[in-house]
């Protein structure tokens, strides 16, 4: 599950084996009294009363930040992940070398990044040939093909439908 932080960041636990990280994480986490705890006691009640401890985790998560929980977590070799933020995932090194965005030059924004095609196949190679389309930018043609008369689409622009 992923859990908030104090300064609304977020983390993923990735406890597989929870059995094996759970006593730790409960150290970690300053709640040893989960470990032992019949609602947690195994992976079985965990599950069972799953809710409950998404809750709990939530509560606990939410008393430091960001980097309080990256170091806990990282000094005590638990399986978690960063939730990254679409910037910080756009800078990310490892998205960059497998060559997850490209550059495009947009005629009203200039440079900026896009997600790249994730087929990658050896002989047609994907690219980004246009842009996205504006906001609206297609509603009459659009329209136009629904049936709709030149006159009806600017008489709904003119009462502010579209």
């Amino acid at each position: 599950n992923i859990y908030p932080t104090s300064d609304n960041r977020w983390i993923m636990l990735g406890m597989t084996n929870s059995q094996h990280y759970w006593p730790g994480f409960c150290s970690a986490a300053e709640r040893p009294d989960l470990e032992d705890h019949p609602k947690f006691v195994n992976q079985e009640a965990r599950s069972e009363n799953a809710a409950e401890l998404v809750s709990i985790l939530e509560e606990i998560f939410l008393k430091k930040t960001y980097a309080q929980w990256t170091d806990i977590l990282s000094r005590n070799k638990l399986i978690w992940s960063p939730v990254k933020t679409p910037l910080e995932v756009t800078q990310d090194e490892q998205a960059i070398a497998n060559d997850f965005f490209v550059e495009w030059d947009h005629p009203t924004y200039g440079k900026i990044k896009l997600l790249n095609n994730p087929i990658k196949l050896s002989e047609t190679p994907a690219e980004n040939r246009c842009k996205a389309p504006e906001l609206g930018e297609h509603t009459d043609q659009i329209l136009e093909e629904l049936g709709y008369s030149q006159e009806q689409i600017t008489r709904m622009r003119e009462e502010g439908i579209i």
